[in-house]
């Protein structure tokens, strides 16, 4: 479960600017979900890879 309030609101924010999500819907989505931090030079995913989850990246570099 994700814990971090800022990144829930932040994620909420841009959720709700992308679509009509329900409050309902964003609580469920973060009720299962969890929040990972990378270090540098770890990947999510790599090319090539057929993703098996989605994220959403909160702060970061490309």
């Amino acid at each position: 479960m994700m814990k971090s309030g800022d990144t829930y609101r932040k994620l909420a924010e841009v959720l709700r600017a992308l679509a009509s999500v329900p409050d309902e819907e964003i609580h469920k989505l973060f009720e299962n979900g969890v929040l990972k931090a990378f270090l540098p030079g770890e990947f999510f995913i790599r090319n090539g890879e057929i993703p098996k989850k989605y994220a959403f990246v909160a702060i970061g570099n490309s």
